[in-house]
């Protein structure tokens, strides 16, 4: 018996997603996110920043997988283990791409005037780091034990775990960051001392558009968080992940957006490294003096 001789109601697909995922919208995001690795890759060899691969490039490969697979069972409608993969997929994807934003912040905030934050640079990328580790390892053992266990309850639970605490660790980002840029603009330095090293950098315009893309690609990242937040935080079949454009916009939509940000508004055109972005502040500063 086929999918064209029963209802699509009473097909495997049907009873996990709460709806049989639409192929053309699934062929375009499949589409968006190989693509966006492939040029990632690209500027990662042509810039020497090879840390954008595990960071940028796999999460896109990650949700590329996944919709790949919301694309098999939108084709095969009986086939149920489509549900837990593109679940596992989808939802440790965007932990990667996080890490991005605490390297950049760390650079910055070299650049800027370590003296302006809670943490050196150094620091703030491993604490920050660190927690996106624990958060991908926790999501990725919830959703292994969802994918393979006969009741994924449990590892439902595990993965709204490792949510919680990417939420948490990107709302304490966003306040520290947010503290760093007042203390600059207001020049109210936090460390003091002769191991604290003092830079009294200003924002170029360079900078600005890389701020500026720190940003949004933080905004879209919090709100696909906040999203899968609300429906893991309802289970498996309420009504918020049986609902298919919620999904297509916030999670989706969000994560296109967000690694679209990091090939457009790329490191090596915007910070180009530490050294020079610091001789672009002097030379700035030289002309407006």
């Amino acid at each position: 018996m086929n999918s064209t001789t029963i209802p699509i109601e009473q097909t495997e697909v049907f009873h996990s997603f709460g709806y049989i995922p639409t192929k053309s919208t699934c062929y375009v995001f499949l589409v968006l996110f190989a693509v966006s690795a492939i040029i990632h890759i690209g500027q990662s060899i042509f810039s020497r920043r090879y840390w954008l691969i595990p960071t940028a490039a796999l999460c896109c490969a990650l949700e590329a997988g996944g919709w790949g697979t919301r694309l098999s069972s939108a084709l095969n409608p009986m086939n149920n283990m489509g549900f837990k993969v593109q679940m596992v997929l989808t939802v440790t994807a965007p932990t990667p791409l996080l890490a991005i934003n605490f390297i950049i912040v760390g650079q910055v905030i070299t650049l800027l005037g370590p003296q302006y934050s809670r943490l050196s640079a150094k620091y703030y990328s491993i604490v920050f780091l660190t927690c996106d580790i624990l958060s991908l390892v926790i999501q990725g053992a919830g959703g292994g034990l969802a994918a393979t266990a006969d009741d994924p309850t449990v590892g439902g639970h595990i993965m709204l775990g490792g949510i919680a605490f990417q939420t948490f660790a990107i709302t304490l980002f966003c306040i520290v960051t947010l503290e760093f840029f007042w203390r600059h603009q207001f020049q109210r330095p936090v460390r003091f001392g002769g191991n604290v090293p003092t830079t009294n950098g200003i924002i170029t315009k360079k900078l600005l558009v890389l701020c500026v893309g720190l940003v949004f690609n933080t905004f879209c990242l919090y709100v696909r968080a906040v999203y899968r937040l609300l429906e893991l935080g309802q289970g498996w079949h309420g009504a918020i992940i049986e609902t298919q454009w919620l999904f297509n916009v916030f999670d989706g939509t969000m994560i296109v957006l967000a690694v679209y940000t990091w090939n457009f508004i790329h490191p090596m055109f915007w910070l180009p490294d530490t050294t020079a972005a610091k001789s672009d502040v002097e030379k700035e500063m030289n002309e407006e003096g």
